[in-house]
């Protein structure tokens, strides 16, 4: 730690402006089930503090119903007296996220179409390819 300072990592997931079919992406539509949400993100939360226990902070915000394309999604702050700590729970955070907590979107397309999209990171999906992160897997990559 240099004279005190802490190190504050951020990070915001921006809704792009896609194309499918032809159709342009407008924005996304977020629906959740909101006490289980509450239930993960604390989850989350405390597996960031034992995989990194010098994190003193941290702030996980995802916004649900409509999000305009080029605005931001999700936002997140972890502050951590080193740099490395906190870049790699800040990263674990937005996968762990993606994985793990019940929000689901979908497109709005400018033909007004909609299209509920299947999150490939997600645990419960046909897709679903990460496997839970505990503290005790994530000591290799310190």
């Amino acid at each position: 730690m240099f004279g005190g300072f802490t190190f504050i990592h951020d990070g915001a997931g921006t809704t792009r402006e896609d194309e499918h079919d032809g159709r342009k992406v407008v924005g996304l539509e977020y629906e959740a089930y909101e006490p289980m949400a509450h239930s993960e993100f604390t989850k989350l939360c405390a597996d960031i503090r034992a995989c990194w226990p010098s994190v003193t902070h941290i702030c996980v915000h995802h916004r649900l119903g409509w999000v305009e394309v080029g605005e931001a999604s999700v936002a997140m702050a972890i502050s951590s007296p080193h740099r490395h700590d906190g870049q790699q729970a800040i990263q674990h955070c937005i996968s762990q996220l993606k994985a793990n907590l019940p929000i689901w979107k979908k497109e709005v397309y400018d033909t007004q179409e909609v299209t509920w999209k299947e999150n490939a990171e997600c645990l419960w999906s046909a897709k679903g390819t990460l496997q839970p992160v505990t503290s005790s897997s994530t000591e290799n990559n310190k």
